[in-house]
């Protein structure tokens, strides 16, 4: 008799831990017996339990090294890095084990000067990986494209011979680091045709590439979400209205000077070294396009991983701050009718739950995600030009193609899973 398959996956939070949990529980539901460890890192873990879920993180594997040697190692690296709903002890495990990882790998001082170098994107902590991979023996490893750990676990398991499935949740443009990569699993995921093409042209084998679309949007479908948001327009009096939400995320700025220097924030500007700088400006645009268009709204919300950077300020009429943590995003996007990005996924689920979507094409990290090239939402060229674009979108409402990858991608990863792990 063919013993229960193992699967291990590896997300961190934000957008890719709400593309792993839909698959693991459509897996749940095909084969009951399965057994499947999901290692959640950041602030996966706590989305991860908010959903009825049990995950691992690094402090579950911490009793392998020395104790004082962990301490050691996280403790200089500590400052900044804490994040209110991540447990302080699973964070100096993160930094102590990946530290100890990189020094056994390239010695004292060559860990430590590629640390100073580029902080946390130096950790690749294979050494890690294989002994996990060891003691939890998956039949399959399932990882999403992010660099470290989970790139990290998909590289233990080929040096194992264990099949590996990795889920891309964007678009792998020119200049994606994740093409960078000398190697890849034996199945991806994508979003799209769009998607599979630039892998290809990146390297990746194409009888690899497997489109299924994002079983994080699979939600934009569900009546709940939808119930949600109308339940919300009522609560907060604005039916009738049109709703813009601002879906922000920080990144290194570009100062804005001259003829655009008139939409500085109306509190205290920030350093312009601060990456809280850009996503700041937008922000205050739309307040003061709301504050002047009563038929307007605005819904506020910064990435999970980043809204505790950033502050609600004074209650004012018709603004809602979203908490990520307290409201599903997708229950944000349909309260919209107006999504305004500058490198959110949220832009791209905007676009497939047919709403409305501007992108801000002066915003930094545009080359690596440049939404309005890829025909998901319409370009802003810069701040001076946002409140007519807004004004412009509201009137004449559009949507894209992408409107059509809605519905069932979990049960198309899972497939892809399932192909790739076959357990006698």
């Amino acid at each position: 008799m063919a013993r229960p398959r193992r699967v291990l996956f590896v997300t961190y939070g934000a957008g890719h831990i709400a593309m792993v949990l839909p698959v693991i529980r459509v897996l749940r539901e095909r084969e009951p017996g399965i057994h499947i460890d999901l290692m959640a890192l950041t602030t996966a873990a706590h989305e991860a339990r908010r959903q009825g879920f049990e995950p691992l993180g690094y402090r579950d594997f911490a009793h392998w090294y020395d104790a004082g040697t962990l301490q050691r190692h996280a403790t200089p690296l500590l400052a900044g890095t804490q994040h209110p709903l991540i447990d302080e002890a699973e964070t100096i495990a993160y930094l102590g084990i990946n530290f100890e990882d990189l020094h056994q790998r390239l010695g004292a001082e060559t860990a430590a000067r590629e640390y100073a170098q580029k902080g946390r994107w130096a950790f690749m902590p294979l050494g890690f990986m294989r002994r996990l991979l060891r003691q939890l023996a998956p039949d399959v490893v399932v990882a999403t494209n992010s660099p470290r750990s989970e790139q990290a676990a998909l590289a233990a398991a080929a040096e194992l011979g264990i099949p590996g499935v990795c889920m891309v949740d964007l678009f792998s443009p020119v200049g994606d680091p994740f093409l960078d990569r000398t190697q890849f699993a034996d199945a991806l995921t994508t979003l799209s045709e769009l998607g599979k093409r630039n892998l290809v042209a990146g390297g990746v084998p194409a009888d690899r590439i497997h489109i299924t679309g994002s079983p994080a949007f699979d939600s934009l479908d569900d009546p709940l979400r939808a119930s949600e948001a109308a339940q919300d327009r009522a609560a907060l009096g604005w039916q009738g209205l049109k709703v813009i939400l601002w879906a922000g995320n920080m990144e290194a700025p570009v100062p804005q000077l001259g003829p655009e220097s008139e939409h500085q924030p109306e509190h205290q500007p920030q350093p312009e070294s601060d990456p809280a700088w850009f996503p700041l400006q937008v922000e205050a645009i739309l307040r003061a396009y709301v504050r002047a268009h009563p038929g307007t709204a605005l819904v506020i919300r910064y990435h999970p991983n980043q809204v505790h950077r950033f502050e609600p300020g004074p209650p004012e009429p018709r603004v809602l701050w979203s908490v990520p943590q307290q409201r599903h995003p997708h229950r944000d996007i349909l309260l919209a009718d107006l999504v305004v990005v500058n490198g959110s996924t949220m832009g791209l689920e905007a676009a497939v739950a047919g709403k409305s979507v501007l992108a801000m094409d002066n915003s930094p990290g545009r080359p690596v995600f440049p939404l309005s090239e890829f025909g998901v939402a319409r370009g802003v060229a810069g701040f001076a030009e946002l409140a007519g674009a807004v004004d412009a979108a509201l009137h004449e409402p559009f949507s894209s193609e992408f409107a059509q990858l809605k519905g069932a991608a979990a049960g198309r990863v899972a497939d892809v899973i399932d192909l790739v792990a076959r357990v006698e």
